[in-house]
């Protein structure tokens, strides 16, 4: 007998795809049922192009009996259209361990202990200089990105979310705030992560910032009035200096240092909604 199918369920139709379900009777052989399915199966259904299938023989039924799930349009379980590609980005900031400053932005100094002061060219640029025994050390800084304290969300079509708006996203993060964003001030605010994926040209995009204060009046031993942007960095000079009380060399804050060791950028570049 030639092998033959009829439909067995139900219609199933979404805006992703179609699928149906046969019986297929006397396919004597797995080569019966393809040949079948070439004959019988449309080609497209809705629109929507031939996908996969799946059969599974019918237990204790005559041998040959095959029930057959057959889709059109996307694969099953899949939330992708044949034919069409998910793209994603993922862009974090930069971590390391640095020694030199992209620029020193202040010098606090105790005047009893260098009566001369510093600049902020005295150590040019370099990061955690130490005194040790008699000359200088530079050990500088491991820098890691700071934790995430908010994100923010931002769908938008192809149009929009092009290759200029993906190069400008990728060049800003790991950069400072340069100007006020989000209300907070200049100096506050890092973009620490930007993660972007487009399906059906339509993109999801999130983007991960932190958020560090900007301080001011900050003391460190007897030096005072120490101001500091959020994300720049703070480190400490130690000179040894005459204890009156223990009668010995003590290591004191000898100068406070700030500086710059983040990029920064107009956050406002990536048009975020407000």
């Amino acid at each position: 007998m030639a092998t033959t199918g009829y439909e067995i369920s139900p219609r199933e139709v979404t805006n992703n795809g179609a699928k149906r379900v046969y019986r297929v009777e006397e396919a004597l052989t797995e080569d019966d049922l393809i040949a079948w399915m070439a004959t019988s199966i449309p080609a497209t259904v809705a629109g929507f192009p031939f996908s996969d299938f799946d059969a599974q023989e019918v237990e204790g039924d005559v041998p040959g009996n095959y029930d057959v799930r057959i889709n059109w349009g996307t694969e099953q379980n899949s939330d992708t259209p044949l034919g069409e590609s998910t793209y994603r980005f993922n862009y974090q900031a930069p971590a390391g361990h640095i020694y030199q400053s992209l620029a020193t932005m202040a010098v606090y100094t105790d005047a009893t202990i260098l009566p001369g002061g510093l600049t902020v060219d005295t150590f040019g640029g370099a990061i955690n200089v130490v005194w040790d025994e008699g000359k200088d050390r530079v050990e500088g800084q491991q820098i890691d990105a700071p934790p995430e304290v908010f994100t923010i969300a931002y769908n938008d079509v192809d149009a929009i979310i092009n290759s200029a708006y993906q190069a400008t996203v990728r060049g800003l993060c790991g950069k400072v705030n340069s100007v006020a964003f989000y209300g907070a001030n200049i100096g506050e605010i890092m973009l620490v992560r930007a993660q972007g994926d487009r399906q059906r040209g339509l993109w999801n995009l999130e983007f991960g910032f932190s958020y560090i204060p900007n301080t001011t009046g900050e003391a460190y031993g007897d030096i005072t009035g120490v101001a500091k942007d959020g994300h720049d960095l703070l480190w400490v000079y130690y000179l040894p200096a005459k204890d009156a009380t223990a009668k010995e060399l003590v290591k004191r804050p000898a100068a406070v240092i700030i500086d710059r060791v983040f990029r920064r950028g107009d956050l406002n570049a990536l048009n975020l909604p407000s």
